[in-house]
């Protein structure tokens, strides 16, 4: 009989593959904007710090700060890939044809990817990021990123998703909202503090460093940007959710038995 948890985790994730193609990528789109408004929070937060003494402080509640992204993107529905790479559940049940995950995946993409260049343009109109630490910062870390070794990005993000997709089977399996809400607030902490791969936070960070003239002069960065960085993220996130997907697939659907010791 399959395990209770497995059978929320596994339609946490169904729940979305009847989703309209339309649907997906809006939400999606609103993940790619929620997840820039965390992003922007913390730089905001670290760049504006110009004392050397607090700036591990700093970085803390710059990372509580990212979190909020992250978690409106759990507790309002929106689409994000890294989260939606649990939906491999229902392809491990045959609940979900391969198929329709690939093209979910595809579609979630597309929508993060318009809603970080959305945010991206934004931000940048605005000029909230304009001031010499901010956007100093914003250099920093997309330059950082992009010239990151390709196979550090990859294995970077793959750790990222161990992450995301533990905080989709908290949100799943707690039937306490707020100790669902705890856990995830940890993991995704965690992730923004040992600066973790995450594709959807990759493409806003890129983009909106190359309204800050990372790109001029150096069109090979552009280059490395799609294919060390976004790429490599890309795969890395979806290895990693489908990985720690299957992990739990062996150990509450197909390991789900109980052995009694003879004389015990």
């Amino acid at each position: 009989m399959p395990n209770l948890k497995w059978q929320k985790f596994e339609q946490s994730g169904i729940a979305k593959q009847n989703f309209h193609w339309l649907k997906k990528i809006i939400l999606a789109f609103l993940a790619g904007v929620f997840v820039a408004m965390g992003y922007v929070a913390m730089i905001m937060i670290v760049g504006n710090d110009t004392g050397s003494s607090t700036l591990g402080l700093t970085k803390f509640f710059g990372s509580v700060i990212f979190c909020v992204g992250i978690l409106m993107c759990m507790f309002v529905g929106a689409c994000l890939f890294t989260a939606n790479c649990s939906i491999y559940a229902g392809v491990l049940t045959k609940k979900c044809s391969r198929k329709v995950f690939y093209m979910d995946l595809l579609y979630t993409f597309i929508g993060n990817y318009l809603g970080s260049l959305f945010m991206a343009c934004m931000i940048y109109g605005i000029g909230l990021l304009d001031s010499e630490g901010t956007a100093n910062l914003v250099r920093q870390i997309s330059t950082t990123k992009i010239e990151l070794a390709w196979w550090k990005t990859f294995l970077s993000a793959v750790i990222t998703n161990f992450l995301v997709v533990g905080c989709v089977i908290s949100l799943s399996i707690f039937e306490n909202k707020v100790v669902g809400f705890l856990t995830t607030l940890v993991m995704i902490t965690a992730f923004a503090i040992c600066s973790y791969q995450h594709v959807v936070a990759n493409m806003f960070i890129t983009t909106i460093g190359g309204f800050y003239g990372i790109f001029d002069g150096n069109w090979g960065l552009l280059g490395k940007m799609f294919y060390q960085c976004i790429l490599m993220s890309l795969l890395g996130n979806f290895v990693g959710g489908v990985f720690l997907t299957y992990c739990y697939y062996l150990v509450w659907n197909k390991l789900n038995v109980t052995t009694t010791i003879k004389g015990a």
